[in-house]
């Protein structure tokens, strides 16, 4: 018997309309409209355990290697591959070295038991669900089934119970049908930014396992499109290209890491996600970088970040990439998750396995807005006045890190390396 585990995710980024706002309306906060759902307790300890994956999975990702190009743009929706390995958990037999490898890669070992973890991850996915006049987050899941595969009533209970996750029977045995049925949810529910992302169904898929976050959001500080203008963007060959460049003149806070050797800034929008960029001072180091930041720098640097007014550049661009995360997830310590897994508290049966898993982002930055998709399948069978005070410029015009950052769970919902603007593959 053979199980297809699908994750979808999609951000689409909506970083602010074309405004006018003055820098006298951003400073006073006319241009904003804060949005500060409370945290509740204990969530954070999942949000860092997330965020220690999120960092840990764009390293093992990024490391020189037969699987990687470092010198390539990348993109990854941590948030997503980290709620459906927590479904598949719950689904794997207790104390089973299934159970054991994906509790440690997702670094929940300092969680007591099963209940700690459902509750938390109830909390954060309550906290990922919001529609507002300038936000909207979605986070859901739903569980694809053969006509012949039932599901353990505990299994079923948990996902109804702290996951609100659906499930459909779905004729697997027409693979196009099945196909049709996947595909039109997950395009659904990423707003059509991610129409196609299953295919090649085999007749003997027993389960397809589909989950997504959709956000759209506006900059609490918008950029202006008039200010935006083509300028030179420095590659890490050397070489440069032409990209069309944002600015905004504004109160931001930044970092400076000395060890790392970077700058950091956080971009906020409305409410408490904010975008997390890092340059670093040489282009070519940007490769250093990222395998330099762990989650504890990473806190360093949203503890230190102070504020300053700024004349922020940062490009447009419009990419996507497709991940295969098998050999990776594997390399992190997932080995025996896609060979002899033990799901028997999903379905009773010892046979099931994972066999693969595929992650697919989409990212588009704009003035008018962003929009980010990304999407994982895993098969088994986002005019200033003069002012007396100087303003430190802050250059995005070379390769640079990028962090889609939740305060309130302390979650990193997107993870990325922009090494080319123009390089949409």
């Amino acid at each position: 018997m053979k199980i297809l585990f699908v994750v979808s995710l999609l951000i689409p980024l909506a970083l602010g309309s074309e405004s006018k706002c003055s820098y006298e309306d951003q400073q006073s906060g006319q241009c904003q409209n804060p949005q500060n759902p409370q945290n509740p307790v204990g969530i954070n300890k999942l949000g860092k355990a997330e965020s220690e994956f999120a960092l840990n999975l764009y390293r093992e990702v990024t490391a020189v290697g037969p699987r990687t190009a470092w010198t390539k743009n990348v993109h990854i929706s941590p948030i997503s591959v980290f709620y459906a390995f927590v479904l598949l958990l719950q689904g794997s037999g207790v104390g089973s070295q299934t159970y054991n490898k994906i509790s440690k890669v997702l670094r929940l070992n300092g969680f007591q038991n099963d209940d700690q973890i459902n509750e938390r991850m109830r909390l954060l996915i309550n906290q990922l669900n919001f529609h507002g006049e300038a936000n909207e987050i979605h986070i859901g899941s739903k569980i694809f089934l053969g006509e012949r595969t039932m599901l353990t009533q505990s299994f079923h209970q948990i996902m109804d119970k702290y996951y609100k996750t659906d499930f459909k029977r779905t004729m697997f045995v027409v693979p196009a049908r099945a196909e049709e049925e996947i595909n039109e949810y997950i395009s659904k529910a990423t707003k059509k930014k991610i129409p196609e992302l299953v295919d090649n169904l085999k007749s003997n898929t027993n389960m397809v396992l589909a989950s997504y976050l959709y956000f759209k959001g506006q900059w609490k500080k918008p950029f202006n499109r008039r200010e935006t203008r083509e300028e030179t963007f420095s590659l890490i060959n050397g070489e440069e290209i032409k990209v069309s460049v944002m600015h905004n003149r504004a109160l931001y806070r930044t970092y400076r890491d000395e060890t790392l050797q970077c700058n950091v800034i956080e971009i906020p929008y409305k409410g408490t996600i904010s975008l997390i960029v890092a340059v670093p001072t040489r282009s070519s180091e940007i490769h250093r970088l990222g395998q330099g930041l762990t989650i504890d720098r990473f806190q360093q640097w949203i503890r230190s970040m102070s504020s300053s007014l700024v004349e922020l550049a940062l490009p447009k661009f419009s990419v996507s990439g497709k991940l295969d995360l098998k050999g990776h997830l594997e390399q992190m310590g997932m080995h025996n998750v896609f060979n002899d897994a033990d799901f028997t508290r999903m379905t009773g049966h010892p046979d099931i396995s994972l066999n693969e898993i595929f992650h697919q982002t989409v990212l588009d930055v704009s003035e008018s807005g962003a929009q980010a998709s990304g999407a994982t399948a895993a098969i088994a069978v986002t005019t200033a006045r003069t002012t007396p005070f100087p303003f430190h410029t802050f250059n995005a015009k070379t390769p640079f890190l990028y962090y889609l950052y939740d305060k309130n769970t302390e979650t990193l919902l997107l993870t990325g390396k922009i090494t080319d603007p123009t390089d949409s593959d």
